[in-house]
């Protein structure tokens, strides 16, 4: 998370990262919308049956990517109640990941890679949909923060129920506060909502959110077990 030039720590206006968000909401579902409409008219005029197969398939990968952007948005939702399950944690992590590059503009042109090192077998006892949010949140901020080619990485460690590290320049001297602070970013593309609502549903698990600074470089988020609230720097 890198401090940018075009905001500062001390003020967050939530009216103008409202703003912002819906603005860039507005901007990824209209093109395919744009898209969706003109498909179907196209169908619609279409005498010949491969031709409307042929339209109907691109109509079909509109909705779909409306869908996505749509699901990239409800990661803001807060857990109103839990419907906790026995789960794969590599299996949520996996997921996780290609619902953030999904949702993350600019991850593909980074091309960056996951690195997934937990134990196939480790379960949680958690609700898919607000920590698999979770997840996408951390991974989303990761995915921000990292160089390109850069690597994601993904593992438990002492403490933890899961981590995840990125080579990007770390806190940059915001606090655990500032960073959880709704509707604090330093990305003028961004609302300032992850990090929030990935805390509101770790403490919904009965968890906790912190970060390690890394050597040389880089951030760990982790999810630990248990509520208490503690914040690391250089982390060997």
């Amino acid at each position: 998370m890198k401090a940018a030039p075009h905001e500062t720590a001390e003020r967050v206006e939530p009216v103008a990262a409202v703003a912002r968000f819906l603005t860039g909401f507005a901007h990824r579902v209209k093109s395919p919308l744009t898209g969706v409409r003109g498909y179907g008219e196209l169908m619609a005029r279409e005498g010949d049956g491969d031709r409307r197969r042929y339209w109907g398939e691109r109509l079909a990968g509109g909705l779909e990517s409306l869908d996505r952007i749509v699901e990239s948005a409800r990661r803001y939702q807060l857990p109103r109640a839990l419907e906790r399950r026995h789960l794969c944690l590599a299996t949520l992590a996996g997921e996780a990941w290609r619902l953030a590059l999904q949702a993350t503009p600019g991850a593909a042109a980074k091309n960056c890679r996951l690195a997934l090192d937990l134990d196939p077998a480790a379960e949680a006892l958690v609700d898919p949909f607000h920590f698999r949010n979770l997840l996408v949140n951390l991974l989303q901020n990761a995915l921000d923060a990292s160089p390109a080619g850069g690597i994601v990485r993904v593992d438990a460690r002492a403490g933890e129920l899961i981590g995840v590290s990125d080579a990007g320049p770390g806190l940059a001297g915001l606090d655990r506060e500032r960073i959880l602070t709704p509707f604090f970013t330093t990305r003028p593309d961004r609302a300032g909502l992850g990090l929030p609502v990935a805390a509101e549903i770790a403490a919904a698990h009965g968890l906790a959110l912190d970060w390690q600074e890394l050597r040389p470089t880089g951030l760990r988020a982790r999810v630990l077990r248990g509520t208490g609230h503690r914040h690391q720097r250089s982390m060997p």
